[in-house]
């Protein structure tokens, strides 16, 4: 873009693909969603023992885990966006 607001290049188009794993884009915010899901199980598992019951880490874990969730929504909002 120019300092007028002129845009020089075409917009970009979304192709969807398929990652080495076999993960397709539009399958990615059920896979974060996922992810979550066995990260909240996996801190379950490890407050089972009296070791590993942290309270910094418990809440490290309680935020990766929402902000998992809140990406997975957001792209599954931007996914909705770009196919209308």
């Amino acid at each position: 873009m120019d300092r007028r607001g002129n845009i020089h290049h075409k917009p970009l188009e979304f192709q969807s693909f398929i990652t080495e794993d076999g993960c397709a884009t539009e399958s990615l915010p059920q896979e974060l969603e996922g992810f979550a899901g066995d990260l909240r199980m996996l801190l379950r598992s490890l407050n089972d023992f009296s070791e590993f019951s942290d309270d910094a880490g418990n809440a490290t874990i309680h935020a990766f885990v929402g902000d998992l969730e809140v990406s997975g929504f957001a792209f599954a909002v931007i996914l909705a966006k770009i196919r209308v």
